[in-house]
């Protein structure tokens, strides 16, 4: 990700990991042909081409002219998970 200026802040997200699921896991009642007509806003950025949910683990670090500061999301590693994660580049 490009980092984003905000007057004298920059602010960029660092991602740890990303996996798809499907989208079952969060919206048990939809099928695939729910989101079918929303493909062109999911994909790529919300769902991978098969309509399997994208979900990222990141941090934000926020530079100011005196510091920098780590926003850490607490929803990484160490986590015991239902689903298998599968590692994307």
């Amino acid at each position: 990700m490009q980092p984003v200026k905000i007057g004298s802040f920059e602010i960029t997200r660092v991602e740890e990991m990303i996996w798809t699921i499907s989208p079952r896991f969060l919206f048990p009642d939809l099928t695939y042909q729910d989101f079918e007509p929303h493909r062109t806003w999911l994909v790529p950025h919300f769902s991978a081409e098969d309509l399997k949910l994208r979900l990222s683990i990141h941090t934000f670090v926020v530079r100011t002219p005196h510091h920098t500061i780590l926003v850490d999301t607490c929803i990484g590693n160490d986590r015991t998970r239902d689903i298998p994660l599968r590692r994307h580049s």
